[in-house]
Order: C-alpha cells, then structure tokens, then sequence
C-alpha cells in the first residue's frame, strides 16, 4: 500500500506548483520543501531527494513578504520557514 508513496506526493507536489503556487498558501513548497528535507536520497525510491533544492524552497519561504487579505497566515508560514531553516543550518554547523 505504502509503494511508492513518496514518488505520488513528490508528482503531485509539483502539479500543484505548476498549476497554481499559491495553492493552499504554497502547499506545493511546504510538501515538497518537506519531502527533500526529511527523506533520505535512496536510489530508485526516493532518488529525486535533493537537500540543497529544500533549502532553496526555505529560504524563499522565508523571504517571502506577507500581504493581502492572507497576510497572517503567510506570517505564520514564513515564521515555520525560517525556524526550519534555522534549524537546517544549525544541525549542518560543526
């Protein structure tokens, strides 16, 4: 039943980016920038894992300006945005 789960999600999360980036207030990013960050590169199970393309995702989350009428939600995502970078770059210092 779990077969293949994390190539689904990593397919339907980009979909959704292609279709429409604010979908879901950047769902798409947040289940992708999740998908690179916590799975291990396996190959032929989760080879499309690439830490640099999470960090990436963060990083623009975190630089991302809130405004409209979905202001304090996008507040909250760039607050999440910045503490997991945060913590990214902490775990990755010596």
């Amino acid at each position: 039943m779990r077969s293949g789960l994390a190539n689904r999600l990593f397919a339907y999360g980009t979909r959704v980016i292609a279709l429409d980036p604010e979908c879901e207030q950047g769902g798409g990013l947040r289940l992708l920038s999740g998908l690179h960050g916590r799975l291990p590169k396996i190959p032929f199970v989760s080879g499309f894992v690439r830490r640099d393309q999470a960090l990436a995702m963060l990083e623009r989350l975190a630089a991302e300006k809130p405004d409209g009428v979905e202001r304090v939600e996008r507040s909250d995502l760039r607050r999440w945005g910045s503490e997991a970078l945060a913590a990214q770059m902490s775990a990755e210092a010596p």
